[in-house]
Formats: C-alpha cells, structure tokens, sequence
C-alpha cells in the first residue's frame, strides 16, 4: 500500500495535475464563476483519470493552501507570474515531496 502513495508521479499525471492547478489558478482571475470554473472541474477529473493515486491528489489540493504556495497563486492572479509555471512549481514541489517522503519511508 505505500508503494502506491509513494511511487513518483507518471508523466501524464504531472501533466493533467499542472493542467488543473493552471486552470484553478486562473478561475480566481475571475470576480465571479464563469465557464472557468467549468474548465477546471473538466481538468481535475483528467487528472484524476490517470495513474495518480488519490491521495497525492488530495495532497495537491492541501498544499494549495498552504501559506508559500498561496504566495505563489497570488502571484500569478495579480499578473506577475504565468498561471502555467506556477502550476508547474507546484507540481515540481509535490513531485519532490513524494520522493522525499518515499525515502524517509524506506530509510
């Protein structure tokens, strides 16, 4: 069962995960729900059709509110960072925390 939690996020699944954390990001652009918020309700189920564990999704959406991540949301909202390389940080740190914590797991 942890091997499932701890194995690395397949290529796919980073993908569709950076797509959906770009289009949540960008529906916040908005004063209100639009057809954005439509856009990433369609790119998380993606996500979730791929090979990624439910419980790395459920962490990708708790470190969304996390106070450095937050940070780095806000800063693409207000303009001064790209939706789409934020969402590829965060997704680079998740990718991180899961290896760091298969291999504090294994040592």
């Amino acid at each position: 069962m942890n091997e499932m939690y701890s194995r690395p996020l397949s290529k796919e699944a980073r993908e569709k995960l950076t797509d959906w954390i770009e289009s949540y990001i960008v529906t916040l652009t908005g004063t209100h729900a639009d057809h954005r918020a439509e856009v990433s309700k369609r790119k998380a189920i993606e996500a979730l059709q791929t090979d990624i564990d439910i419980l790395v999704f459920v962490m990708a959406i708790a470190v969304l509110f996390t106070e450095p991540v937050a940070i780095l949301i806000r800063t693409a909202v207000i303009g001064n960072m790209d939706p789409r390389a934020a969402a590829s940080t965060i997704v680079e740190g998740l990718g991180e925390s899961l290896r760091i914590d298969k291999q504090m797991r294994t040592s």
